[in-house]
């Protein structure tokens, strides 16, 4: 079975699995949306034994009266909640080390509990999702892909929502799921990446070209567009020609017996991997290394890759060391600045007085 069939056969049992959900009424969704916002913040509450160490990560400022010891403790939470929707806060609480065992169990209870919750509204919107990446750059991206891009607005939707607002969770939904699925399009959906805010420019122009056009008579300039659309003349002519540009092969014929690969082959270019290893002076690198402390030199051979040794993430070295991901790269940036002193000061010669 080829891989387009797979797909195909995985996409049709992933509706399948989508289609066994029904839609809830509106005060189903409404009572489950309170569920969520209310587990969201038991999650806060939770972390509030530790009310110092919270305000001390919590990276968006937090108006300085609810932090008082008579504040509204409902107002406070409703206020991490906004803050910091996707629990950035809570996730580094947890991977300190220092953090006490009731306290720790809490969050970790409370956040089982949300997650539950939410995977349960997930599935009963999964349709939705399909709904709209469906309808959303067909010829660009598959079926599939889109609406994986779709399901990441869905999570991002479900950790905002707030049924208080008196909007349904379909409506608010929707605009978080053609975000993703068109910020997706724009980065992966064309052979050559076109920035977005030429596809922005681009969709104005699309949209008035076609009157702008009945209406003269004739195609129109990029300076009648640029006066119809608000967009500077420039940005829509480059706009114009990058998403009306075509990806051409390499084997496309370009004459008898010629391709368009052999007009731009150069054979007298060396390999650029020949000029990388001859301009680095592996021995003196090897050297200067070795000056840093055990602790420096496995973090920089772990994050590059150094001497066979296994690439790891910021935040996987954290969890190795019992220090936070910004840790590990304030020790990275350190030990960088001295490998690089070193080498500079071993390639300078000696000078003999």
């Amino acid at each position: 079975m080829n891989a387009s069939a797979t797909t195909s056969t995985d996409m049709t049992a992933y509706l399948d699995s989508a289609g066994a959900y029904g839609r809830w009424t509106r005060e189903e969704e409404h009572e489950a949306a309170t569920a969520l916002v209310e587990a969201r913040r038991q999650c806060w509450d939770a972390a509030l034994r530790v009310r110092s160490r919270v305000r001390k990560l919590l990276s968006t400022e937090i108006d300085e009266a609810l932090w008082g010891a008579g504040a509204d403790r409902a107002a406070l939470l409703a206020a991490l909640d906004a803050a910091d929707p996707e629990r950035e806060t809570l996730r580094r609480l947890l991977e300190a080390r220092s953090l006490g065992h009731r306290t720790r169990q809490n969050i970790e209870r409370a956040q089982a509990r949300y997650l539950r919750l939410r995977n349960r509204f997930v599935c009963h919107n999964l349709r939705l999702v399909v709904s709209i990446a469906g309808r959303l750059g067909r010829f660009h991206m598959s079926l599939a892909d889109r609406v994986q891009e779709g399901n990441f607005g869905l999570l991002k939707a479900i950790d905002r929502f707030d049924p208080e607002r008196g909007t349904r969770f379909s409506t608010y939904a929707g605009w978080w799921i053609r975000h993703t699925v068109t910020r997706a399009l724009m980065n992966h959906g064309r052979t050559v990446r076109v920035p977005g805010h030429l596809h922005v420019a681009f969709t104005k122009v699309r949209r008035v070209r076609p009157a702008l056009a009945a209406q003269l008579g004739r195609a129109p300039t990029d300076q009648e567009l640029s006066e119809h659309t608000g967009v500077p003349v420039e940005r829509v002519s480059a706009a114009v020609q990058a998403m009306e540009a075509r990806a051409v092969t390499l084997d496309s014929p370009q004459g008898e017996q010629r391709t368009l690969g052999d007009m731009l082959a150069d054979p007298r270019v060396e390999e650029w991997t020949d000029r990388v290893e001859e301009s680095v002076d592996v021995p003196l690198a090897t050297k200067a290394l070795e000056v840093l402390d055990a602790k420096a030199r496995r973090i920089l051979q772990h994050r590059y890759g150094l001497e066979g040794a296994e690439t790891k993430t910021l935040r996987e070295l954290g969890a190795d060391y019992g220090v936070s991901r910004e840790r590990i790269r304030q020790l990275q940036v350190r030990a960088t600045q001295r490998l690089r002193t070193e080498m500079e000061r071993s390639a300078v010669p000696s000078v003999a007085l």
